[in-house]
């Protein structure tokens, strides 16, 4: 399912437009690891493999998202996935989201250096 994933994202069927080489070739390496681990697409595997990386990193774990939500897409469209698969993944509550720490607005006299 791989080469026609590519050839779709490619031609514009996956999303709002088609993906940049750039882009495809980042999420082919994150869905290479992905299937190193784990034989096929399950909510069960992207929620396991979403929590063994560490919340700080963020932003790998935003593009492992997107790219086996992508894939999925497509095995959807091939109807070699359940649609239930994307009901639970587009979930507001699930998406990998940035949770930087808070700022500090007031410094206290004490933290004034001297």
């Amino acid at each position: 399912y791989m080469e026609g994933w590519r050839k779709a994202v490619l031609a514009g069927l996956i999303g709002k437009r088609a993906y940049s080489h750039n882009t495809l070739n980042a999420y082919q390496h994150y869905l290479n690891l992905f299937f190193a681990k784990y034989d096929r697409v399950t909510f069960k595997s992207l929620k396991t493999e979403l929590a063994e990386l560490a919340p700080e990193r963020h932003a790998l774990r935003r593009m492992y998202y997107r790219a086996i939500v992508s894939f999925a897409k497509y095995l959807i469209m091939e109807e070699a996935l359940e649609p239930e698969f994307l009901e639970k993944a587009l979930d507001k509550e699930f998406i990998p989201r940035c949770n930087p720490n808070p700022k500090q607005h007031v410094v206290s006299e004490d933290e004034l250096p001297r």
